[in-house]
């Protein structure tokens, strides 16, 4: 299971926090839309 962390540790993230990609500024915006995007 490490290694797949080596290739890409965003993935293991990507799961847990899909907002992890755009800024911290997101984080109060999810909550009026979670992708303005």
């Amino acid at each position: 299971e490490r290694g797949e962390e080596e290739k890409e540790p965003q993935i293991g993230q990507d799961e847990d926090e899909p907002i992890i990609e755009e800024p911290p500024e997101v984080d109060y915006l999810d909550t009026i839309s979670p992708r303005r995007l």
